[in-house]
C-alpha cells in the first residue's frame, strides 16, 4: 500500500505556510511605503496622501490575491500523484471515466479537519450506472439508484460544497459532501464546482437504465465524522482568543502609532497602524484555526476512547 499524501502534516504545514506567506503579502506594502516615507526628504502632503491610500488597496490586494492562490496549496502535486492510483483502479481509466478530482467529507455539516474543509482528496467518476472514489484514505461507490438528492450547501465562506443525499438498504438517510478541486485558486474552484454539481445532477435524475451489476464495487461511503469540528459548532476559547489578540493589537497601535502621532507623523502613524492590524488579523486566524484542529483532535480521541 503507498503511502499517503494527504496526511494531517500536510495540511498544517500547508496552512502554516499560507498564514506566513498572506501576512507577509499584506505586510509588504506598509513596510515598502514606510521605507519610502524613511528616505523621501519634504515630500508634499497630497503625495504621502495618494501613498498611504495606495498601500492600503495594494495591501488589501495582495492578501486577497494569496488566500485565494494558497488556498489549494499542494493541490497540483496531489492531483499527479492520485491520478496513478486511480487510474490503476477505475475500469476505464481517468479521462475515459470522466474523473473529477474532488476533496471529500462525510456528513453534510461543513466541518474543519486540521484547518482543511475536505476530510480527503481522490477521484470521482460514474462506472455502470455507479458514482465510484477511489481517494488518498477512502474507496468507495454508490449505486445510482441510492442517491436520493444533489444539492449545493448554502455557505457565506466562498465555495458552496456539494451535498449528495443518499441512502443504504433498510437503513438511514446518509449524506457527504464533495467540492471539484480541478482548479489551483478559489475563484477557478467555485467555476469548476458549478459544472460537477450541474453534471452530477443531470446524471443522478438521467433516464439512462440502472445496471445492477457489480454496482457495489468497494462498499458505501463513509460516515463517520470524527476528528471534523463542524464550523458553525461554538469553541471554547475563541472568544478569548479574539478578545486577546484584539486587545494586543490595540495596545500595540496605540504605543507605536500614538508617538508618530505625538511626533506629528500622521501618514506614518496610519501606515503602521495598518501593518500591526494585517499582521493581528492573519495571526488570530492562524489561532483559531488551530483551536478547531485541537478541538477535532480532542473530539476525536474521547470518541476513539469510547
Amino acid at each position: 500500500m503507498a503511502a499517503r499524501a494527504y496526511t494531517k502534516g500536510f495540511r498544517r504545514r500547508n496552512r502554516l505556510i499560507a498564514a506566513m506567506v498572506t501576512m507577509a503579502a499584506g505586510v509588504a506594502p506598509f513596510m515598502l511605503a514606510l521605507a519610502v516615507l524613511q528616505f523621501w526628504s519634504s515630500p508634499p502632503p497630497y503625495a504621502v496622501g495618494l501613498l498611504t491610500a495606495a498601500t492600503f488597496v495594494a495591501a488589501g490586494l495582495a492578501a486577497w490575491y494569496s488566500r485565494g492562490t494558497l488556498a489549494l496549496l499542494g493541490n497540483y502535486g496531489l492531483r499527479q500523484r492520485l491520478g496513478k492510483l486511480a487510474a490503476a483502479e477505475l475500469a476505464t481509466g481517468i479521462e475515459q471515466a470522466g474523473a473529477a478530482f474532488v476533496g471529500f467529507s462525510p456528513g453534510e455539516e461543513m466541518r474543519v479537519w486540521d484547518g482543511e474543509t475536505d476530510r480527503d482528496v481522490g477521484f470521482l467518476a460514474v462506472e455502470r450506472n455507479t458514482l465510484v472514489y477511489v481517494g488518498d484514505e477512502y474507496k468507495w461507490s454508490l449505486p445510482r439508484e441510492q442517491i436520493d438528492q444533489v444539492e449545493l450547501a448554502a455557505s457565506s465562506s466562498g465555495v458552496r460544497r456539494i451535498i449528495v443525499r443518499w441512502h443504504a438498504p433498510r437503513e438511514g438517510p446518509r449524506a457527504f459532501s464533495i467540492v471539484c478541486r480541478e482548479a489551483n485558486t478559489l475563484e477557478g474552484v467555485g467555476l469548476v464546482n458549478l459544472r460537477l454539481y450541474a453534471a452530477l445532477r443531470d446524471w443522478v435524475w438521467s433516464d439512462a437504465p440502472s445496471a445492477r451489476q457489480n454496482t457495489l464495487r468497494w462498499g458505501y461511503p463513509p460516515t463517520d465524522t470524527s476528528g471534523g469540528w463542524a464550523i458553525d459548532q461554538p469553541l471554547s476559547g475563541s472568544c478569548a482568543t479574539v478578545l486577546a489578540m484584539t486587545v494586543i493589537v490595540v495596545l500595540t497601535i496605540w504605543g507605536v502609532s500614538g508617538s508618530l502621532l505625538g511626533m506629528g507623523d500622521y501618514y506614518g502613524a496610519i501606515l503602521w497602524a495598518g501593518l500591526l492590524a494585517v499582521v493581528g488579523a492573519v495571526f488570530t486566524a492562524y489561532l483559531l484555526s488551530y483551536l478547531h484542529s485541537w478541538h477535532a483532535e480532542k473530539s476525536r480521541s474521547r470518541h476513539d476512547d469510547g
